[in-house]
């Protein structure tokens, strides 16, 4: 469903598709003389978020201002009596109300549009069934058997499967991770509670990765029952974006009342719903999402490979925390630390990783070496060809190819 806060957004996304057009139109008209409720709220709509935000901006600006010092920040919530307390509660409450009622104004038209446009596609699947099993019955009538264009209609109503084979192959490739990771932590960690991560993990992973290929697998063809009909009907509730982002906040408003008032910052993403520059400049990096995930993937595969390099081929020693960062000893006190080295190869890997993206240089994680030294055995020229080379890689060459993608990305925008 379309952004209501544009209406240049309305018609460049409906500008392709004249029928999902006059299915909203349809729709929008059908509710309004049927609910005047919601056309009263459909010509405030626009009013109705500025004064949410309006709310959320109050709350916001009263958590900053009534936290005077970090006593008061640990016992926010211990003292219900307080009248700091009493506005966080009663702002919160008007927060997470607003998002309720723009949550329910963003499914009450979605079910509808969604219900036509599977009927739709069902209808268009059925003309092709039949043009398809008129053509097979035409092609036997001429060749003189008796068949009736068996299988015409059968084979266009046939599901693909093969639309289950990435997370068929994602939940192998998980289950040989797990194993994996239970025989090398078995002895150290009880079995049964090594099972349980396991199991919880992969739920909440797999759940929603078939439930998405299910979508596509049910889709294809179209459905063919109520059940499967009522399933695409309620993931595409779930995929659609403006009803996704009023889950979130009215998810963010719930764990600020429940749990803490520091998810109440969460509820000032709102602000990109409400401006259309902002929401482009956020697109230039949400759309060119598939090459940010490729960048991304290419970033842990160098990064890993510097990191197993180093730690292979270089003194352990070499690697080291950030000197005179503040650590907490054996007592539970603050010192202020030498360089620490690693350990193990997670530890490496961990450093590699959060020193090399941080700086762009992996020397900035590592031992400072000089012309005329060696250090574990190694002299300054592999030292030096190393330190460059991840540097050239990470920091000229990916950075860049990063910045570029979203520069781009944005001036087609513009």
């Amino acid at each position: 469903m379309c952004e209501y806060s544009s209406c240049d957004t309305r018609v460049k996304s409906l500008i392709d598709s004249i029928e999902v057009f006059i299915d909203e139109m349809e729709v929008f008209h059908h509710l309004g003389e049927n609910i005047p409720l919601f056309k009263s709220f459909l010509g405030v709509y626009d009013e109705f978020k500025m004064v949410l935000f309006g709310f959320v901006l109050l709350l916001n600006f009263h958590v900053i201002i009534s936290m005077v010092n970090y006593s008061a920040f640990l016992s926010a919530y211990s003292d219900f009596s307080s009248s700091v307390l009493q506005i966080k509660i009663v702002l919160g409450v008007v927060c997470w109300a607003g998002y309720v009622v723009l949550l329910v104004f963003q499914i009450i038209p979605a079910i509808p549009m969604r219900r036509r446009s599977l009927n739709r596609d069902i209808a268009l699947q059925a003309e092709s069934s039949d043009a398809a099993a008129a053509a097979a019955t035409a092609t036997v009538a001429a060749a003189g058997g008796g068949g009736k264009g068996r299988g015409g209609a059968s084979c266009c109503s046939s599901y693909d499967y093969s639309a289950l084979t990435t997370p068929v192959w994602l939940s192998l490739f998980f289950f040989s991770a797990c194993l994996i990771h239970f025989y090398d932590f078995s002895e150290r960690h009880d079995a049964v509670s090594l099972y349980i991560q396991y199991t919880g993990v992969y739920v909440a992973l797999a759940v929603p990765v078939f439930a998405y290929y299910l979508r596509k697998l049910v889709g294809t063809p179209g459905p063919k029952s109520r059940i499967e009909f009522v399933f695409c009907i309620v993931m595409d509730l779930l995929m659609d974006s403006q009803i996704q982002m009023a889950c979130f906040f009215v998810g963010v408003a719930m764990v600020g009342l429940g749990y803490h008032y520091s998810f109440f910052s969460l509820l000032l993403l709102d602000f990109l719903t409400l401006s259309e520059d902002a929401r482009n400049t956020v697109r230039s990096v949400t759309k060119p999402w598939r090459s940010l995930l490729s960048l991304v993937v290419i970033f842990l595969v160098v990064l890993v490979i510097f990191g197993i390099f180093g730690y292979a081929y270089f003194s352990p020693g070499m690697f080291l925390s950030q000197a005179g960062a503040l650590n907490i000893n054996a007592q539970g006190q603050l010192v202020q630390n030498s360089d620490i080295n690693c350990e193990s190869m997670m530890d490496c890997l961990g450093l590699v990783l959060y020193g090399g993206i941080r700086s762009s240089d992996i020397a900035s994680v590592m031992q400072q070496v000089y012309p005329n030294s060696e250090v574990a055995g190694f002299d300054f020229a592999g030292r030096f060809f190393y330190d460059l080379l991840f540097f050239i890689t990470i920091g000229a060459l990916l950075f860049n190819m990063l910045t570029g993608i979203i520069v781009d990305t944005f001036s087609e925008l513009r």
